[in-house]
């Protein structure tokens, strides 16, 4: 097999897996004695939820695939289908990639009801992810409706709830994460604190930045999801979205098309699954590859704390931040203006501002403009 990189421990519905990876994305699996029990490629599970889904309560959260959704799924092209295991409601189908389940589902309630239904169903594991085409009660920042037509990515993740994504940082992991995996697909994007996904450059405003997308957590009972939004074939308009937003929305677009912002991707629901796999493998594997053999990250927390100052938008540039929340949870003013140092140790944003450094947990993000002033 080769040397390894790294080992894991995840959950699959009941079972807990040791998996040890080698360089060819290969895995030897071992029962809970230590015993080796095979030699394997790395596979994913595709899991279609064709006939929809509903929740413990009998709420349908989830619509049967019209027929014309169904042939446009990537299960249909060729990915070989097994018959559903029992009476699982679903099709299965598998591919070359992280060893979790990743569910598509059509019209939705949201990605993030479907995975907690599916938690409750007891078949979603850590890192498995459920991808939803359409959205009617998508949750936004504060938990405002989200518009959600088709096109765009919308997504839902099960972390560990563990390391630092137990702490007040994991939104920054995540959308870290993120980023890195766009940024390899060839997106160059950025993240601005705490979970938001940000563009930058158009014919009509070459240094403009955008929203592209952002993350929200959501725990229940002891499981962590993260609701995952991204503009891919079109973006809400400035008037949907909050009063205070810093950038207007827009849509993800690779590098040869940045300068025109009319020229965003075009996405079916295949290739919208195709850029979420994607992203799903390098977030499974990059972090992965920071565990060590003894289950604990290999070089400390730092991995995360790295990874997001290497993303992070307006570090060491004036900026401003709204409705500011101290870390000291001392009062000051809603509005404060300083530079921009990056995050701490716990991912609480640092400024240096006329007051000294100062630490803040929360507030709306903003770079300094000229005709900017104090209120």
């Amino acid at each position: 097999m080769g040397k390894a990189l790294y080992k894991i421990f995840f959950r699959a519905g009941k079972r807990k897996i040791h998996v040890m990876y080698g360089p060819s994305k290969k895995h030897v699996t071992y029962g809970s004695a230590g015993q080796k029990q095979g030699c394997h490629f790395v596979y994913s599970i595709i899991r279609l939820l064709h006939q929809g889904w509903k929740d413990s309560a009998g709420r349908e959260i989830a619509a049967p695939f019209s027929s014309a959704l169904l042939a446009e799924s990537p299960l249909a092209p060729g990915v070989p289908l097994g018959p559903p295991s029992g009476e699982v409601p679903w099709l299965e189908g598998s591919a070359a990639g992280a060893p979790v389940p990743l569910y598509l589902a059509g019209a939705s309630t949201s990605s993030l009801d479907l995975a907690h239904a599916l938690t409750a169903f007891g078949e979603f594991p850590e890192w498995g992810s459920v991808v939803a085409h359409t959205q009617s009660s998508g949750r936004g920042q504060l938990r405002r409706h989200w518009i959600s037509p088709p096109g765009n990515l919308y997504a839902a993740l099960r972390l560990p709830l563990q390391g630092v994504f137990a702490s007040g940082a994991a939104s920054l992991a995540v959308g870290a994460l993120l980023a890195e995996g766009l940024n390899a697909a060839g997106y160059p994007v950025f993240l601005k604190w705490p979970n938001d996904l940000l563009q930058r450059g158009s014919a009509e405003a070459p240094h403009a930045w955008r929203k592209i997308g952002g993350i929200l957590l959501e725990e229940r009972d002891g499981t962590l999801i993260a609701g995952i939004g991204i503009n891919l074939a079109s973006a809400p308009c400035s008037s949907l979205l909050r009063e205070e937003h810093a950038f207007p929305a827009g849509p993800l677009c690779p590098p040869l098309l940045l300068p025109s912002a009319q020229h965003h991707v075009e996405q079916g629901f295949g290739q919208v699954f195709t850029l979420w796999r994607s992203l799903v493998e390098h977030i499974f594997f990059c972090y992965t590859q920071k565990i060590s053999s003894a289950g604990m990250i290999s070089d400390g927390e730092d991995w995360w704390f790295n990874m997001v100052s290497a993303c992070l938008a307006f570090r060491r540039q004036p900026v401003r931040l709204v409705n500011a929340q101290p870390a000291s949870g001392e009062k000051c003013p809603e509005l404060v203006e300083g530079i921009m140092e990056g995050i701490d140790g716990d991912g609480a944003l640092c400024l240096a501002t006329e007051r000294g450094r100062e630490k803040f947990i929360g507030g709306s993000l903003a770079p300094m403009r000229k005709a900017d002033s104090k209120r």
